[in-house]
């Protein structure tokens, strides 16, 4: 099936016979959040993984909206210029790490990709954009380097109100909703 929309035009492939059939079959890694643009930042193509980072049902309701109908403008201003420049230049982003507070509040960190999409004329017709949920990695990074900090602490004989403080700093880099005190006995 093929779809034009405001220039772009788009081949959807449905019934593929190498893709499971359960979005749970644990055989396949999950499918990151994907998003395709028009040239005006419209979304013209999302997958589940991308809507459901949203909290919305249906893929389609997602359709025609901009980044401005789902983020805070100010956000959504630097991913608007982020893919105008894309566009002007014609040259991709990879592996930008982005981070962001989810609906609950929490921070995710992502890694995305943005790159243009051409027509059949070479011509930057839009954008196909990619992320991947990295936290758990940059809450690994940020505990190994903390621990590492405290142990230098330690091994350099800082005072041990400078090394409980650092470990109370890092307890709650870790967390927005862990809090850390320590008493003295």
């Amino acid at each position: 099936m093929s779809l034009v929309i405001g220039g772009l035009s788009i081949r959807l492939c449905l019934n593929n016979p190498t893709l499971p059939e359960k979005a749970d079959d644990h055989r396949y890694p999950p499918t990151p959040p994907l998003g395709t643009s028009s040239t005006e930042s419209r979304f013209v193509v999302v997958n589940r993984a991308f809507s459901e980072r949203f909290g919305v049902q249906s893929t389609s309701d997602l359709l025609c909206r901009t980044d401005f109908d789902l983020h805070p403008p100010e956000m959504a201003s630097v991913f608007r210029a982020q893919e105008l420049e894309i566009m002007r230049s014609g040259e991709p982003l990879f592996d930008l790490e982005e981070l962001r507070i989810d609906k609950s509040g929490a921070p995710k960190w992502l890694l995305t990709t943005k790159v243009p999409l051409r027509n059949d004329r070479n011509e930057v017709s839009g954008l196909v954009g990619i992320s991947r949920d990295i936290t758990d990695r940059k809450l690994a990074d940020l505990l190994r380097d903390g621990q590492a900090r405290v142990l230098e602490m330690i091994v350099s004989g800082a005072p041990l109100e400078r090394v409980l403080d650092e470990i109370i700093h890092l307890v709650e880099s870790l967390s927005q909703r862990i809090f850390c005190c320590i008493h003295a006995g």
